[in-house]
Order: structure tokens, then C-alpha cells, then sequence
């Protein structure tokens, strides 16, 4: 693409706003993130006469505090931290009739919500789809790369130096698009979802369950490396083949949640929502004999290679019980690629491309029934080339992001500073 006559890289659609609104207000953002799909898969090229124009008339500026990225002024609603791209879509998406409520902000008061941690170090970690804080140390983070890679989880330090690898074996990556922890019996766990499937083909889903291993650094500071054998858990979904890229555990239960990705809102077609109770799951992994190490057996060493043959059979396992997972309702957002329980259990967040809803747990009701009518507060998220991972600090007070591509950056989005500064925008605003 041409931009002022240079060569740059097509941007992934990523559109940040700070806001809480009525439906309405949230449906055109599902619009905008259509629209801003649409013009990422096409690669638009604009001339840049416009965007001089937009800034010369004062609704296109920019915010230091963020980084010196795009802001639009858009009636009383300020949009922040924008790519030309999506500012353009924008503008599409406000000519094809799109409403929206009012969330004025103030930009002189408007506080830094962002911080940037340090940027992934290692090319081993290239395309970035799941991301899980670590339980020691506190401040690393586990990853994955995505489907066409190989079978590691990388154990990373905020400022992105690569700490450890760990290569599952006897197990292939399809498409593994998410991660998890969780603690039972005074132990963390690590799940690995290979859920992705674009083409909604697959008659089965997988994840990975094995103990966090503790990583310690190898000779000269290199990061540390071992292979285990996890145990892996098959599932169906109970309505057919769903793309999927999002997987949390709940702490407070060990309720499994898988939310749809789809890629448009339509009377026939609207993205589901999915449990796997705890006792169905985890009796599977205290009960099962996996394939691979028992529980108790230490990792092995990268010389010691397991003889166990990975399964590339997309269908059912005859071997295995496969469970059926029930959808529980309807969860109409589009491109969900991440989220995370926070450890408290009071915070659900769910990503897409362009910004992240934030739930908080309701009382005397489980999630299965309260999807539909909780209403998201939408906040922002750092502008990213393809951003697909999300998860909750150990403290329950902020985030971490980062996204596919080498050499991304690692950035923490402050929660809890962000959901005060819309409340007192609200309370402004009566």
C-alpha cells in the first residue's frame, strides 16, 4: 500500500475508543469492525490529499500520550489511537446509515492508560494467538504461535525476553489459538486450545492440559527448554463445526468457556457461546490415562525424545471419550480472538482485533444466563498489527496485549483506571 507515495505494511483493523453506550451504541461498532474488516481483506490504497484535508478541518488529531496515534472527533464521541485505515472506515461506516450514542470525553483531563512493557524478543515467536500469565514468575507470560508452527508453549518476561520452551509432544498444532491456567489441589495447570478453524470443518476440537512446569534459565542465560506429554481432552460442539479463538477457565468454578468467531451478524447466524462444566473436564484429567507422562513423572529433557507419534487425524479419536459441548446462548459480537478471567474472578474480558468488552461477574446468576442482556463496557486497546491475545495481570487491576508478527510490542492496558475514568465521564455527562 502507498501512503504519501512510501511502501507500508497493510495494517491489521484495530479500532480503539474508550466508551460504555446503550445496544445501539454497540452495534456500530460491530458495523465499524465489519467495515474495517472488509477494508483490511481488500487492502484499500487512499490518497493522502484526504487525510491532509480531514486534519486541516480539525477531526483528525493526534494524542502524544498515546503515542502520537490518529484521533477523530465524530460529533460529542471521541475515537482515539487510529490508523488512517480505520479512520477511513470509519467515515464508510457513518455514510451507510450507522447510529451511535454519546460518550463525551475529555481529551485535556484524559489519563495514560496504556504502557508499553518491552517488545517480544525471540523470532520463534512470530504469529502470537494465546497468551496466559505465568504463575511463577508473576510478571512472565506463556504463548503460543498458531496454526503452521510447531508444538512449543514459550514462556516469556514482560519486557519480552524469551525465558523457556516447552515442546508438547505426541500432539500437533492445527490451530492453536488459545491459553489457559488454572490451580486445583494447590497446582497450576496449563491449557493449550487448538480450536481454530476457519472453514468450520473440523468434527472435533482439542486441548491440552498438562502442570505449569517451573523454567529455570540455561547456561548463560539461555532460555531454558524441556518436552512433556500433556493430556488432551476431545471435544464436539453439540450443534456442529465452530470457528473458535477464544477459551477462559473460570476461577471461581472451572467452568470452561468457549466463545464463536464469526465474521458478520445475520438473523441466521449469530455467534454462540459454549460450557464445559467443570466436573465433565477435570474428572477426565484425574481420571484418564493419558498417552503420554503420568502426572507425577518430571519433563523430560529435549534429548529424551517421546517414540509417541503425533495424531494429525482430524476426525474423533475412537480410543478416547469425546465430549459433546451444549451451547449456552448467543454472544453477539464479532472477531473474538482472546479473553481471560481475571484471578479474583470478578472481570471477564473478551477481545477482538480493534478494542476489548470488559463483564463484570454478576450476582446470584451464572454467565450462561446472564450473556444476553449483561451489557460490556468497551475499552480501548493499543493499536496492533493483528492483536489476538488478552489476560488479566496476577492482581486483577490490568491486561496485557500483545500480537502476531515478530519483534511485537507488549503492552498493559491499566483496567481499572480505565473503568473510573468512564464513570466519572458518565457521571460528568448528567
Amino acid at each position: 500500500m502507498l501512503i504519501d507515495g512510501k511502501k507500508v505494511l497493510r495494517a491489521s483493523p484495530c479500532f480503539h475508543g474508550v466508551h460504555s453506550g446503550p445496544p445501539d451504541f454497540l452495534r456500530f461498532f460491530d458495523e465499524v469492525d465489519r467495515i474495517l474488516w472488509i477494508v483490511h481483506e481488500l487492502g484499500l490504497s487512499v490518497r493522502s490529499g484526504l487525510f491532509h484535508r480531514l486534519v486541516n478541518l480539525g477531526i483528525i488529531t493526534h494524542d502524544a500520550r498515546l503515542g502520537n496515534h490518529l484521533s477523530i472527533q465524530l460529533g460529542s464521541v471521541r475515537l482515539i489511537n487510529l490508523s488512517f485505515l480505520q479512520i477511513i472506515a470509519i467515515f464508510l461506516a457513518s455514510s451507510i446509515g450507522c447510529q451511535f450514542g454519546t460518550g463525551q470525553q475529555d481529551p485535556e483531563n484524559e489519563p495514560d492508560f496504556f504502557q508499553q512493557l518491552g517488545v517480544i524478543d525471540s523470532k520463534k515467536i512470530s504469529e502470537s494467538s494465546g497468551l496466559i500469565r505465568a504463575a511463577d514468575p508473576k510478571d512472565a507470560y506463556w504463548t503460543v504461535n498458531d496454526s503452521g508452527n510447531g508444538s512449543e508453549v514459550f514462556l516469556m518476561a514482560s519486557n519480552g525476553a524469551l525465558l523457556g520452551v516447552v515442546t508438547l509432544e505426541g500432539v500437533v498444532n492445527r490451530d492453536w489459538e488459545a491459553m489457559s491456567r488454572f490451580d486445583k489441589d494447590g497446582k497450576s495447570w496449563l491449557v493449550v486450545a487448538d480450536v481454530g478453524d476457519n472453514q468450520s470443518r473440523y468434527e472435533s476440537c482439542r486441548v491440552h492440559v498438562f502442570p505449569e512446569p517451573k523454567m529455570e534459565s540455561g547456561k548463560a542465560g539461555k532460555p531454558a527448554e524441556l518436552s512433556l506429554s500433556p493430556r488432551t481432552i476431545e471435544f464436539q460442539y453439540s450443534d456442529g463445526p465452530r470457528d473458535c479463538e477464544t477459551m477462559v477457565i473460570d476461577p471461581l468454578t472451572l467452568d470452561v468457556w468457549l466463545f464463536e468467531k464469526i465474521r458478520q451478524l445475520n438473523a441466521n447466524q449469530k455467534p454462540g457461546v459454549y460450557r464445559i462444566k467443570a466436573e465433565a473436564w477435570t474428572s477426565l484429567i484425574e481420571n484418564s490415562a493419558p498417552s503420554e507422562l503420568p502426572a507425577s513423572s518430571s519433563p523430560k529433557t529435549p534429548t529424551e525424545k517421546s517414540k509417541a507419534k503425533p495424531k494429525k487425524s482430524d476426525k474423533p479419536s475412537d480410543a478416547k471419550a469425546v465430549l459433546k459441548v451444549e451451547r449456552a446462548g448467543d454472544f453477539n459480537h464479532l472477531f473474538l480472538t482472546d479473553g481471560d478471567f481475571s484471578p479474583d474472578g470478578k472481570w471477564l474480558i473478551i477481545r477482538n482485533y480493534t478494542n476489548a468488552l470488559i463483564f463484570e461477574r454478576p450476582e446470584n446468576r451464572n454467565w450462561s444466563e446472564s450473556f444476553s442482556d449483561l451489557k460490556p463496557t468497551m475499552i480501548p486497546l493499543p493499536l496492533q498489527r493483528q492483536g489476538e491475545t488478552i489476560t488479566f495481570t496476577a492482581d486483577s487491576k490490568a491486561v496485557v496485549t500483545t500480537s502476531e508478527f515478530v519483534r511485537q510490542p507488549i503492552w498493559k492496558i491499566d483496567i481499572l483506571a480505565v473503568l473510573e475514568h468512564l464513570k466519572k465521564s458518565k457521571e460528568a455527562t448528567k
